[in-house]
């Protein structure tokens, strides 16, 4: 049984390696910039160029990670705009600070974060805004569990770079 859940993994890496090497991209369904104000769609640029050099261990570049995303309130504190604008603000800069620190990352790590999201989600990159959102019902409840998710993070992978 164990032998066959090792090829069952080795089949799926490589898969997602796969998918993860070709020039094989999904068009978006959502651009970060829309909907989202000037310092936002800024913020969202600035963790986008972040160049990381090369032999960066998982501990660094969670450790960026995780300080990139702790900016988030400073973007989104206008009490006067829309709930669905900061929501779709916050999404966007954690969703890009996942891409650009995956971008630091060893392939075989990447294609298995990504294998993990598309069985999880049916995206290699995580889940969508809209994913998250839902359906139009309790929509106000929806944007701000996204605000208020934004920020958290794996515990245990937190704690293994004793962070």
């Amino acid at each position: 049984m164990k032998k066959y859940a090792i090829i069952l993994l080795s089949l799926a890496l490589i898969l997602s390696l796969a998918l993860y090497t070709t020039a094989w991209i999904y068009p978006a369904a959502e651009s970060p910039y829309d909907k989202v104000s000037q310092k936002c769609a800024d913020a969202i640029n600035n963790i986008a160029h972040t160049a990381f050099t090369d032999n960066q261990d998982n501990c660094t570049v969670r450790r960026w990670y995780l300080n990139t995303i702790t900016h988030i309130p400073t973007l989104i504190n206008n009490k006067n705009e829309p709930l669905q604008q900061p929501a779709l603000c916050a999404f966007n800069v954690r969703h890009q600070a996942r891409i650009t620190a995956r971008t630091a990352m060893p392939d075989y790590q990447v294609a298995a974060l990504r294998l993990r999201d598309f069985f999880s989600y049916g995206e290699f990159d995580g889940p969508t805004f809209s994913q998250l959102v839902g359906s139009r019902e309790a929509i106000a409840a929806r944007f701000e569990k996204i605000i208020l998710s934004s920020q958290r993070t794996n515990k245990w992978v937190d704690d293994s770079c004793v962070i």
